[in-house]
Parts: C-alpha cells; structure tokens; sequence
C-alpha cells in the first residue's frame, strides 16, 4: 500500500493515501457495530467540541486534539477511511432523523398553542357569563381581566382618512368630533387616527350607553357580561366611530396558577 505522505494535509493528502491504498475485497464490511473503542472515543470528542469544530470549517489542526484522535485510528489507511466514513453516514443520519423530529415538533407545538388560546378564550367567556371572574380549587386558580389596552381596528373597506377629513371639514359644523380622531402632519400632510382620542369618545359612549341599559326596566334581567358587550357594541355605534370605519374593544384574558 502507498503510504500517505505526513507532510501533506486535508483532502489532498486523504486523496493520495485513497488513490494508492489497497483494498481487501474478501474483508467484510465494517458496520457500525464494529467501531473500535478508539472511533467511540473520537465520537465522544466530536460531541464535546462539535461547536469548535464547525467553526473550523474542515481545518483539523484549528480544533486541538482532533487530529490526533483520527490519527490514533489503527489499522490501515482503508480501515481509517472506512471508520471515518461510517462515523459521518450515522451523524448525517442522526441529522436528518432530528430534523424530522424538530419539524413535527414545531408542528406539535403551533397546534398544542392555537388549542391553549382557544380553550383561555372559553374559559373567559365561561367565566364572564357566569359572573364569577375568579375561580380558586385546591388545583388551580383561575382570574379573568380586563386588558388594559383596547385594541382599535379599522375596516378594509372605510373610505381614507384623508377623504373622511376633507368631507367633514367642509361640513359647517362637527358635533361628533371626527376631525379631532385624525391627526394631519406637515409639512407633507400625512392623515393617521389619533388613537387617544378616538378612545376618550369610546369610553365615553360605552358608560353612557351601560348606565342607560342599567336603567332600562325591560332588560334589567341582563347579567353583567351581556351588560358589557351589549354596551361595548353600541359604543362603536358613534358617530365618529361610524364615520371613521372603526371598532374599538375592550377585551379580556385570564391568569392561571
């Protein structure tokens, strides 16, 4: 066999020492099971210095130790290159297996979440109706809030805010408000909802209309969450709401213990 010239190095060297080796056609194949103590050995440095061998980038003397550990491999240069190889198969093998499995997990783990926002959404709703917004056991306990922020949303469909301006400020009068919710920039004008104000008119028309469905004899029956939604949507009934293509809500999320 062609020995392997030492002062050669990577893959030149490898692909000399290749080209000159003799092969045993009549050896068997060595499986994995077959690895020597010294390829586990050199499987146990690759995991402890995996990271500093990818930085590497195939230099072997950057990783200290690693050389010496291929080195060490006895048998001859095919016996080496068999081992090496059949290490690199089972890695690549190994890598592939878990990046199956991390992509079913991930899938998992997106499914497990939409089925835990799902199930807080019902757990609200339950409790909300049922005017009980805290709920203790010996196992849990269970708080519904308030958000602190309301969430606004315009619709896809409302006219631009620039065009919803421009028409109410040639109107003689505004007693809704409109164009105090749109702020105009300069000196390039740029038309943007002005979000605290556009909340002060919400808030303000949700008491006005809870206190007056409070007071209305026929739906007195109403409990405290019907109560609130039913006076949150005609919130969005005002006029400057309605003109703006906004909805406004006040939402609620629970804490578990």
């Amino acid at each position: 066999m062609t020995a392997v010239n030492p002062n050669d190095s990577g893959l030149s060297g490898l692909g000399k020492g290749i080209q000159g080796a003799t092969y045993d056609n009549d050896r068997a194949p060595v499986t994995l099971y077959d690895l020597s103590r010294g390829m586990r050995e050199i499987e146990a440095f690759i995991d402890e210095h995996q990271d500093e061998i990818i930085a590497a980038g195939g230099d072997l003397d950057a990783v200290p130790g690693l050389r010496e550990q291929l080195d060490a491999i006895e048998g001859k240069f095919t016996d080496k290159v068999e081992r090496v190889a059949l290490f690199i198969q089972n890695r690549a093998g190994l890598e592939g297996i878990r990046r199956q499995e991390s992509e079913r997990f991930k899938r998992l783990a997106d499914a497990d979440k939409r089925v835990v926002e799902s199930l807080k959404t019902y757990l609200v709703r339950c409790q909300r109706m049922a005017g009980q917004l805290k709920v203790e056991t010996p196992a849990v306990r269970s708080s519904v809030q308030r958000n602190s922020v309301q969430s606004i949303e315009r619709l896809a469909t409302a006219s631009p805010l620039k065009a919803v301006f421009e028409s109410t400020l040639l109107d003689s009068t505004d007693p809704a408000g409109v164009l105090s919710c749109i702020t105009v920039s300069t000196p390039e004008p740029v038309y943007s909802l002005n979000r605290d104000r556009i909340l002060e008119i919400w808030k303000a028309e949700y008491e006005r209309q809870k206190s007056e469905i409070a007071a209305n004899p026929r739906i007195a029956s109403l409990s405290d969450y019907e109560l609130d939604e039913f006076a949150q949507e005609m919130a969005n009934g005002h006029p400057a709401l309605l003109a703006l293509g906004v909805t406004v809500s006040q939402g609620f999320h629970v804490r578990l213990r």
